[in-house]
């Protein structure tokens, strides 16, 4: 049994393309967080987790916009 048998194509469609999107938007959103944890002069922990949790919360509200956007359409 396929998964289309389950889901509608739309949904299955939009998911498909959120994956395919979230390769390369987590990869800039990893790519921006690299440079700015080179760049900090502030060494703390506190600091560097702060950046990285903002990060991964920026990944998944992009996630969630894309597939929202395929979704809709």
């Amino acid at each position: 049994m396929m998964i289309a048998n389950y889901f509608e194509a739309q949904f299955v469609s939009a998911i498909g393309w959120t994956v395919l999107h979230s390769l390369w938007q987590v990869a800039l959103i990893a790519l921006l967080m690299s440079v700015v944890l080179f760049f900090i002069d502030d060494r703390k922990a506190t600091t560097r987790y702060t950046i990285s949790l903002t990060a991964m919360f920026l990944a998944l509200v992009t996630s969630v916009g894309t597939f929202i956007h395929f979704y809709s359409q």
